[in-house]
């Protein structure tokens, strides 16, 4: 399927389920920091070209590799929100994921429906969500992930213990945190560390990980 097929497939699609639906390309074989090459009816998640995966992407796949499958039919919550979506991972002929097409339809109105009919019937119902954040940038990922590990210790990075720290580099690490460029260095800025000590704490908590699985 070469790429001029694609574009006018999806640009075809997006016709047919109209401004509910926003459909997203994705290229990672030049990083993840700009992932986002097409976009149809970004206003949905307020991304546009040049935007990075969401913090979905980062929680279930801390690195390429193990990415297994298509991500096909889930729920998520987008800035008030409720998305119906799907993930299809492109791979080169090595079998490699270089890319995806997600779909996400807007389905808040049919959900509020279908609880109004639910509530009437005295069922309960609901989507099963995950929550899922769009950001922009990466940068923007970065901080919204360093603001979870101090809501998550119940303090400000200053006051963390060495221990809690690790913990909280845990936290990043396992959510492909460090696929991200440079973000080395803004982890050293945030834990007040050498880069030395970071990855010699990488390597402690990786093969902490190892044992433990």
């Amino acid at each position: 399927m070469n790429e001029q097929f694609l574009t006018s497939f999806l640009e075809n699609i997006s016709q047919l389920l109209g401004e509910q639906c926003e459909i997203v390309v994705h290229d990672f074989s030049k990083g993840l920091e700009h992932t986002v090459v097409k976009i149809w009816h970004g206003e949905l998640s307020g991304r546009s070209e040049g935007a990075c995966p969401s913090s979905l992407f980062f929680d279930h796949y801390p690195s390429l590799d193990v990415i297994r499958e298509d991500k096909l039919s889930y729920f998520n919550r987008v800035n008030g929100k409720i998305f119906k979506s799907s993930s299809t991972f492109i791979r080169n002929e090595a079998g490699e994921v270089t890319g995806a097409v997600c779909v996400n339809l807007d389905v808040t109105e049919s959900v509020a429906q279908q609880e109004k009919l639910s509530r009437f019937l005295q069922g309960v119902s609901g989507a099963s969500s995950s929550v899922e954040i769009f950001h922009k940038n990466v940068s923007d990922m970065m901080e919204f992930y360093l603001e979870q590990v101090q809501e998550k210790a119940g303090k400000p990075v200053e006051r963390m213990t060495k221990a809690e720290k690790k913990e909280a580099l845990a936290f990043l690490d396992a959510r492909g945190i460090l696929q991200i460029a440079k973000s080395g260095l803004r982890l050293c800025r945030f834990f007040d560390i050498s880069k030395y000590t970071l990855y010699a704490w990488l390597e402690e908590i990786r093969e902490a990980d190892k044992k433990g699985g």
